[in-house]
């Protein structure tokens, strides 16, 4: 629909947007593709060479993960577009001094968790060298410790204002009072997004359980682990009186 609207003059509704030579097609994707504006993998390629310039490898991580459940790039497009730009994901791990091999795989396993919540693996795209296996994902090990890592370097950094938050939201973690239910509010450039990554590592550090959501895709992206509402909670995109979340209660998800 972005490309279209910025290709398709007078458009007064959804249908102009969609109709191409008198013809109305059923989705913004197949007008796109008659016009023959769409090239997928020039798209997801200028996609996340934007999101270098101001994002931090593990939020590009997420994105291409966000992109291999999404999209319907071949195997072979997948794995160019991982070669393309494996140096911006895995910069983080190149400059704290790991090796380009363990660096691959620490990369790797951090897609993988993105996968795994949707039912896929690394096994599913053509992106896993044949030196790293599928099971080497599982090193639960070494993520607490870039938990408690990251929770050392930034609990320090809290301001007054969200150092109150942030033990106030703790001891409702771990007692039992009557308040369970908090509205982080403040202008932008506050540190709301600061406080709340710091939260979710303390309660993370502490066994418990964190479902990070936010109500946009930009939002889920800035938190750790995050993802959005509709997509955690199955959430019918048109909400009735009687609507109800797509959760199977025998399902891993519930």
């Amino acid at each position: 629909m972005r490309i279209l609207l910025t290709k398709v003059p007078g458009a007064t509704c959804y249908e102009d947007l969609r109709t191409v030579n008198n013809i109305v097609y059923a989705s913004f994707e197949e007008a796109v593709r008659q016009l023959g504006l769409l090239d997928e993998d020039d798209e997801f390629d200028k996609c996340l060479e934007e999101a270098a310039s101001y994002r931090m490898p593990p939020q590009l991580r997420q994105l291409f993960a966000t992109i291999l459940l999404y999209s319907d790039l071949t195997r072979s497009e997948t794995k160019n577009l991982f070669t393309k730009h494996r140096s911006n994901l895995n910069e983080d791990y190149i400059r704290r001094g790991d090796d380009m091999q363990t660096a691959m795989e620490k990369t790797l396993r951090d897609i993988e968790k993105y996968l795994k919540p949707h039912g896929k693996t690394l096994s599913n795209y053509d992106i896993l060298p044949a030196n790293i296996s599928e099971n080497d994902g599982d090193n639960d090990d070494e993520e607490e410790m870039a938990n408690a890592a990251f929770l050392s370097q930034k609990e320090p950094l809290l301001n007054a204002s969200q150092r109150h938050i942030y033990d106030t939201v703790n001891s409702a973690c771990v007692k039992e009072i009557n308040q369970k239910l908090f509205f982080i509010d403040g202008p932008g450039g506050y540190g709301k997004t600061f406080l709340l990554n710091v939260i979710i590592a303390k309660e993370k550090s502490n066994q418990g359980t964190v479902i990070a959501v936010a109500s946009s895709g930009i939002a889920a992206l800035l938190l750790d682990g995050g993802r959005t509402a509709h997509s955690t909670f199955k959430i019918p995109l048109k909400i009735t009186e009687n609507s109800v979340l797509n959760i199977s209660h025998d399902s891993e998800l519930a």
